[in-house]
């Protein structure tokens, strides 16, 4: 059944990532971070980690307002793999009140370890083919109906 009630909160899908990635020839961990403060309260739902090929490990950390130090882990993802990229649904959404750090951290084996990296000897860039690298975290959250994506989170 429809309700004619208006809607008591939107979902944004939101993301933060890096686009300035150098990953050195036949480098077994590098990491790279990414973070954000948030601007309101809101409700997290859902973290989805995107990387290619040479991904790792991605890591999504909060840092309470006041709390710089005290990282609470949401999710992490390892060993990460390419070809199983998953939205993760929280059992229990987690509110965030304002002023909360968000960091995601990603981390790339660039060696000759890894199975699916098709140039150890390469250095590693930013870019869409899969022979390249990402490093974006996606996360839904709720908030109020009228909130529009472009004004819900600022940089640090």
């Amino acid at each position: 059944m429809i309700s004619g009630d208006p809607p008591k909160k939107r979902i944004l899908t939101l993301q933060m990532g890096r686009d300035d990635l150098r990953i050195p020839p036949n480098e077994p961990a590098y990491r790279a971070s990414v973070s954000g403060i948030l601007p309101r309260d809101t409700i997290l739902l859902s973290l989805l980690p995107h990387m290619h090929l040479r991904g790792a490990e991605f890591v999504f950390d909060a840092f309470a307002p006041g709390a710089p130090g005290q990282a609470r882990t949401l999710l992490q993802v390892r060993p990460y793999n390419f070809f199983w990229q998953f939205n993760y649904v929280l059992d229990k959404p987690v509110v965030l009140p304002r002023g909360t750090v968000l960091k995601w951290t990603g981390t790339f084996d660039n060696s000759k370890n890894n199975p699916k990296n098709p140039d150890p000897a390469a250095e590693v860039i930013w870019g869409e083919q899969s022979w390249q690298e990402m490093m974006i975290g996606f996360f839904d959250v709720a908030v109020e109906p009228g909130m529009e994506k472009k004004d819900f989170f600022s940089r640090p």
